[in-house]
This record gives C-alpha cells, structure tokens and sequence, in this order.
C-alpha cells in the first residue's frame, strides 16, 4: 500500500544500464529515507541484465527486471513502464540522486497526484529546482529571458533576440519556472501556480524531460511512447530512438498537454562525471543532517 492517501497504485522504476557505480550510489540516497517502501513497486529495469545486477536489486530491497539486450533509452523506458503494471509511475534513470527527506517527497508527490487526478497536468517534473545538478540546459534559456538581477546589457541582448526569434523565445518561456517567481504574471497564457506552488506550464513553453517525471502509465504507454515511436527518423542515441528527440517536435508544442513543475526531489548526478560537468550541488548527507 503506497503513503500518498491514494486509491491508485504507484510504482517507482529506475533505468540503468551498465554504470553500477552511479546506481549505487543513487541507490544509497533512496535507501537512506527508505524512499522506496513510498510506493507499491519499486523495480530497478536492467538493460543488458547481469547476475550482478539482480543482486544490486535485492541488496536495497528493489524488484529486478530486464533483458539481455539494450532497447535504448524508449525501449527501457517501455519496457519499464510495461513491468511495473501501476496507475502511476514515478521513472528515472540510474543517475537520479534523491536530495529531499521521504516526509517532504511524499508531500509532492501527493500534490502531483492530485494535479494530474483533476486533468491539471498530464505529466510532472520531479528534477529538483534548486538543484538540478549535472548538465542542466538553463543557460540558453536564460538568453532570452534573463535572471531578474540580469546586468543591463544581458536584458538588452535578450530583447533583441525576442524580436528576432519570437518562436524560440516562446518555446523557451515555461524554463523561467527554475529561476524567476513571477512566470505566472509574465506568461499567464502559459503558466500557472497551483494552490500549493507548484508551476504548470503549458508544453507550448516547455518541452519533455527523460528527466525524472511522473506519469499516468497508461498515458504514458498509450499515448507518449506511440508518438515517438512514429516520429522516429534515426536521429537517436546508437541508432535508436530517446523520447526526448522524438517529443521535442510540433506535435507535442501543439498538444495541449500541461506539464506540473514542483520544488523537485532528485539531482543529476554522477560521481564520475564531476570533473566534466561539476560537483554535487546538494548538501551531503551529514551537512543536511547538521544544519
């Protein structure tokens, strides 16, 4: 029985494939707030599956799924989708770090629930806000619609390239949601705020994220997965396709769709990649634990 006060089910589904140190240690994070006995499934879908891996999986308490091949970045996330068999899956990837108490995620999750139950969004963002971590693609936004605090001659390049690529400065205005209060009476065609503060921003303004997000199963299986699939055009990741460049296209610009945008509970992180793309932007365990 999941812990948001929900009739539906819930599952929590982690793609990995290959990098069982990154799993580790995001393993590490969700075990120190027993952040998986949230839901009603936790599994952990393995691409290119290992003995090894169905041991990591069992080691903190997870199911363990898999194939022996790689389905890509789509066909993991199908597939996982596909294993977990719940109402709602939370889905990440194997380099998700939770950076938020179990009491505080499962407080917005149980908001993203509701806002998705009323038809308010049909997906939510689960990336922290204040930190996002590793390789978050902010700055190009920012060149279009600066930081409040933005030096003159930023806001002065910003409007200019606004009257010069309105199409892009509109594509780009639902990111103000990471860094700016007031996209809601800046944009009020494509943002709005929830009683409980979280964003909902229209998918005009803001594209999908592989990034840790939460889902309708079904939606997601019946609904997003055929769409890529059909948009495929071998522009994805080893020849296969990713989602994220199959969505971030006209259709999903034109759908509709509300995509809600909370605080966040998972940083992008992985320890090997701190050299390239920069250390851990949250507090360690024991500075959160002191502070």
């Amino acid at each position: 029985m999941n812990r948001f006060a929900s009739p539906e089910t819930i599952g929590f589904g982690v793609l990995s494939w290959r990098d069982r140190e990154t799993l580790r240690h995001s393993l590490g994070s969700y075990a120190r707030e027993n952040f998986a006995s949230l839901f009603d499934r936790s599994l952990i879908y393995f691409q290119e599956i290992e003995d090894e891996d169905r041991a990591l999986a069992a080691e903190f308490g997870f199911e363990a799924a898999g194939d022996e091949t790689n389905r890509g970045i789509l066909g993991g996330f199908k597939a996982m989708a596909e294993a977990l068999d719940t109402d709602y899956v939370l889905l990440v990837e194997n380099d998700a770090l939770l950076v938020e108490s179990a009491e505080h995620a499962a407080r917005q999750i149980k908001n993203a629930l509701s806002n998705m139950r009323a038809g308010a969004a049909q997906v939510y963002r689960m990336r922290c806000r204040a930190y996002p971590g590793q390789q978050f693609a902010i700055a190009k936004r920012k060149k279009f619609w600066p930081e409040a605090g933005a030096s003159r001659a930023a806001k002065t390049m910003a409007t200019l390239r606004r009257l010069l690529r309105p199409g892009a400065a509109r594509r780009a205005a639902g990111w103000t949601v990471y860094y700016r209060d007031d996209a809601p009476v800046r944009f009020p065609d494509l943002v709005r705020r929830t009683p409980d503060g979280d964003y909902l921003v229209s998918s005009a303004s803001l594209e999908w994220s592989n990034n840790t997000f939460l889902i309708n199963r079904r939606f997601f299986l019946d609904r997003i997965i055929p769409e890529c699939e059909r948009r495929y055009a071998g522009r994805g990741i080893n020849g296969m396709p990713t989602i994220e460049v199959e969505a971030n296209a006209p259709w999903w610009r034109k759908s509709g769709l509300r995509i809600g945008v909370g605080k966040g509970l998972f940083e992008h992180y992985r320890p090997a990649h701190a050299d390239k793309y920069g250390a851990r932007q949250s507090p360690a365990p024991a500075e959160k634990a002191t502070s």
